[in-house]
């Protein structure tokens, strides 16, 4: 791939973390307690912030599939193969009173023993411990949702983003797909 499709690609990732990567979840990581996001829609400062109950089931589901095929992932990611060229994952992350849950999408994704390691790639909103562009270590069982994105624009994964587009508009999903330039499934 030339150089000018590869800076395409990462704009159009980039705009796809600005779209909709600001998903707050609540209560998804197993094994832990957590309270649901207080925050009320009003307060964003940012209107691409999107809030999710942790009641929500589609969510749920979309975040125990990703988990479900999270081998996959990873054996795409140890093989890189050529037409296969970004890789991200999104993890959970408590805030310092461990009362509220923010996830966050983590690129330049290695894997090792059980630990994803990558930079913070969306602005953190309610977890004043991680910054934007942070290098950062996660533990599997963090993992929220992954993302594979090929040579031509075709994502796979990214199942809780599925969720959120399928519940936008024909326009806006139109202008989101356009935005980004990816293609979903």
């Amino acid at each position: 791939m030339n150089t000018i499709n590869l800076e395409n690609m990462k704009i159009r990732i980039v705009k796809l973390t600005i779209l909709i990567t600001m998903v707050f979840l609540n209560n998804f990581c197993s094994g832990q307690n957590q309270r649901n996001l207080s925050v009320p829609q009003s307060s964003a400062s940012d209107e691409n912030i999107i809030y999710v109950s942790q009641e929500d089931e589609q969510m749920n589901q979309a975040i125990n599939f990703a988990r479900s095929k999270l081998d996959y992932f990873i054996e795409n990611l140890k093989n890189n193969p050529e037409d296969q060229y970004h890789y991200s994952v999104k993890a959970a992350f408590t805030t310092a009173g461990e009362d509220e849950v923010e996830h966050l999408w983590i690129s330049e994704v290695t894997y090792d023993s059980g630990y994803f390691k990558g930079t913070i790639s969306n602005e953190p909103r309610l977890v004043d411990h991680i910054q934007y562009g942070q290098y950062i270590q996660v533990p599997v069982n963090n993992v929220t949702d992954w993302l594979i994105v090929d040579e031509d624009g075709s994502v796979t994964g990214g199942y809780t983003i599925k969720v959120l587009r399928n519940r936008m508009s024909d326009q806006e999903r139109e202008q989101f797909d356009r935005n980004t330039g990816f293609i979903f499934d």
